[in-house]
């Protein structure tokens, strides 16, 4: 039920975000289908930019579904490492290449 942090696989925190901020971590360990981590973060000012990667056209719909999914679990692992959790889509986000923005963590 319970693994230490170190006997879960997982991407380096610097493979998938940029920037600092403790609840990134939280995010880096948790779950994803497939063991896919296809989400990407951007830490800063105390704010943490939230992407999910573009799904493969052939399997789009059903990865876009599940990517959003996951994006949800990891939120609800920073959500639980926050004092004071808000998440919001703002109208302005940054884009990145490849990858789709889903929101903004605020504390």
């Amino acid at each position: 039920m319970h693994r230490a942090p170190s006997e879960i696989k997982r991407k380096p925190l610097a493979e998938i975000s940029e920037g600092a901020d403790a609840r990134l971590e939280a995010a880096r360990l948790a779950p994803s289908a497939l063991n896919a981590q296809n989400r990407y973060f951007i830490a800063q000012g105390g704010s943490i930019q939230c992407y999910r990667k573009n799904s493969n056209p052939l399997f789009g719909f059903i990865y876009d579904k599940l990517h959003c999914i996951d994006m949800g679990i990891a939120l609800c692992h920073m959500a639980a490492e926050s004092d004071n959790f808000h998440f919001t889509k703002e109208a302005n986000a940054p884009q990145r290449k490849g990858h789709v923005y889903m929101g903004t963590v605020k504390e």
